[in-house]
């Protein structure tokens, strides 16, 4: 829409007499308007010029039912006025026109006008106000007059509030500026005020001001020439001459090509096959001189995203011969690759590239809790792309980790959707050992998992990344049974009717390691931060726990384990109620275990620590906690130099 821009302006001085309006005598006259009555401007920043008409009649509503006649203005109702077709002569499509209205027999004391372009949206606040009773007939208006924005054909739309005949008049009309002179470009000459002409100067077009396909055959003075003639120049002038003729005796083949000959037609062809194999020198061109891609792969989107999933599918099955003496690469470029319902089972030493995480799409509808979208395989290698699965009746799953396999995977996205009761981003079978950087995965549906890794023979290493897992029912950032080491990660949960675990490693063989974490729990049922057993470590990792009912949330909760806590943060709260809400939890019987927290903050509705196990010795040492309770349980906690909102602790526990 044209910028509107508001003035209040004096735009004349001097009146200028109306022209008989063309209306029934059964009212009397409206009033004459001077100019500098129009004090209402409604106009774009563009009409910059204004053009004084005879005023003339526009509209008058008294009069038989036409375009710019009856029927008389219902209140709330619009009416469109295209002004050029209107029955004052000469009048343009402009920019927009100075208009003096007059309400006659309103069925109010007051009628509000709002007069806007038409096709744009009305304006919020009356355009003018007329007031019944101001003009010589105690039962007309006194005439107003507004400069109104007009649409591209000239079109004004007018509205009252009331019933009312209306008479429009027209004033003047504005324009976007007047051409006042003319100067010369390149290549011509002239121009200059009052009624200019422009020509093409000496020498002012050349090879650089032609068009392209500007100078045809057609359009060529053939006249002074001869047939087989061209135009030739000596150096002075250029004239139709005939060029010069001679006989070829023979053809010799150049640098690089080979062929020709001395009689008939003869043929020249580039030397492909030089002696020396396949590398050419400086004068063939050889295979060898081409960077022609011998275990690369190129895949390009087809006319559909279906008939791409199909070509992409094809190229990753036609590869029988890698190794790793012979490794591949699959180049996927920009594009949407729908598989239906196959799944893209990668091979060994062929690695898949996409184009880019906003760039490359593979995506498919498969109903299988092994084996997503894209199943991996041994030493093969993921990267820059986005992986999605929308899933079938029972499952919907992403990335799958083929067993016993090693992978690597790096800019990739991971979605899991749709209306299977279980949704994983990414699943590790037995024996996996999965390497992942900058991942970023989504699953969202009932029962969402972003990472779930069942086994204790997997090893699953993080290296930046996010996770976002949001299940109606249940959500899992990761959930382990395995090895985890997992950094510069952050994980965002949920809905989660009934329980949601940050990250869940109930391995009671192998290592935990945490660090420079973010774990954000927002859910209505049960809450758990981290749980853990066996060995651990967090370090740096801020873990903030919230849920809606009343039900457990713990920032940590340990099972059996033995490991360190350094400078991290919990933060456990409910609005359902704060006696479940405790920062970190501790229970289990089995062997001697030893838990140390140092430098790191701990708050809670309820308690700090509670620990349950009277075989766990938690150490906490030059940490802040807070919560109502500070230390709960019949396990062995001790602390020193800790704190809260009012006290400092050097040797006891709050």
């Amino acid at each position: 829409m044209r910028l509107r821009t508001l003035l209040v302006v004096l735009l004349f001085t001097t009146s200028v007499n109306a022209q008989a309006p063309r209306r029934r005598s059964v009212s009397p006259q409206p009033t004459p308007l001077a100019d500098s009555q129009i004090t209402t401007f409604a106009l774009p920043a563009s009409a910059s010029h204004i053009v004084s008409t005879v005023r003339c009649t526009l509209v008058d509503t008294r009069n038989p039912n036409g375009p710019f006649g009856g029927p008389r203005m219902v209140g709330g109702v619009p009416r469109s006025f295209i002004v050029p077709n209107g029955p004052c002569p000469g009048i343009p499509d402009a920019l927009g026109y100075a208009l003096i209205l007059t309400a006659l027999g309103p069925d109010a004391s007051t009628v509000k006008v709002k007069a806007w372009a038409t096709g744009a949206p009305p304006p919020a606040t009356p355009t003018l106000i007329l007031n019944e009773g101001t003009a010589s007939d105690p039962r007309s208006t006194a005439s107003k007059g507004a400069a109104i924005e007009a649409a591209i054909s000239g079109s004004v739309d007018v509205q009252t509030d009331v019933g009312t005949d209306l008479v429009i008049e027209l004033q003047s009309y504005y324009t976007a500026g007047l051409v006042i002179s003319v100067n010369p470009g390149n290549g011509l000459m002239g121009g200059g005020t009052g009624n200019p002409a422009l020509g093409i100067a000496p020498f002012g077009v050349g090879t650089n001001e032609l068009a392209p396909n500007s100078v045809t055959v057609d359009k060529i003075n053939v006249s002074g020439s001869g047939g087989g003639q061209v135009v030739m120049s000596d150096g002075s002038a250029a004239t139709w001459r005939t060029p010069p003729q001679g006989t070829i005796t023979g053809v010799v083949p150049g640098a690089g090509l080979t062929g020709g000959g001395v009689t008939g037609t003869v043929s020249l062809a580039a030397d492909f096959t030089p002696s020396g194999g396949l590398d050419g020198t400086s004068n063939t061109v050889a295979r060898g001189d081409h960077k022609h891609y011998l275990q690369t792969v190129i895949v390009n989107p087809a006319a559909t995203a279906t008939d791409s999933g199909t070509a992409l599918y094809n190229a990753v099955a036609g590869i029988t011969d890698a190794a790793a003496s012979k490794p591949y690469l699959v180049k996927i470029e920009p594009g949407i690759y729908d598989l239906g319902t196959l799944i893209l089972n990668m091979k060994q030493y062929v690695s898949l590239e996409g184009s880019g995480e906003l760039a490359t799409t593979i995506t498919s509808a498969a109903d299988n809790n092994l084996l997503g979208t894209v199943n991996t395989a041994d030493n093969s290698e993921l990267s820059d792309m986005t992986v999605v699965s929308t899933g079938g009746a029972s499952y919907s799953l992403a990335l799958s980790v083929k067993a016993n396999t090693t992978f690597l995977a790096h800019d990739v996205t991971v979605t899991a959707t749709g209306a299977s009761p279980q949704i994983y981003g990414v699943k590790l079978n037995s024996g996996a050992v999965a390497t992942f950087r900058n991942l970023t995965i989504n699953a969202s549906g009932s029962q969402t998992f972003g990472v779930i890794s069942s086994f204790s023979t997997n090893n699953l290493f993080i290296e930046s990344g996010t996770i976002n897992s949001s299940g109606t029912s249940s959500a899992d950032g990761i959930n382990s049974a395995g090895k985890i080491d997992v950094n510069n990660v952050r994980i965002s949960l949920s809905g989660a009717s009934s329980v949601a675990y940050g990250i869940l490693d109930n391995s009671t063989t192998s290592d935990s390691s945490i660090k420079n974490c973010a774990i954000s729990l927002n859910v209505t049922g049960q809450a758990e931060g981290l749980e853990l057993s066996n060995v651990f470590s967090l370090t740096d990792t801020e873990v903030s726990v919230a849920n809606t009912s009343n039900t457990s949330a713990y920032g940590l909760r340990l099972h059996d384990g033995t490991g360190t806590i350094k400078n991290s943060a919990f933060s456990v709260s409910s609005t359902g109620g704060t006696t479940n809400t405790t920062g970190i939890y501790v229970q289990g019987s089995t062997g001697s275990h030893n838990v140390w927290i140092e430098s790191s903050q701990i708050t809670a509705g309820w308690a700090v620590v509670t620990n349950t196990s009277t075989s766990t010795t938690v150490r906490v040492a030059g940490s802040r906690m807070q919560a109502t309770n500070g230390v709960l349980g019949a396990g062995s906690t001790t602390c020193a130099g800790v704190w809260n909102a009012t006290n400092f602790y050097a040797t006891t526990c709050p």
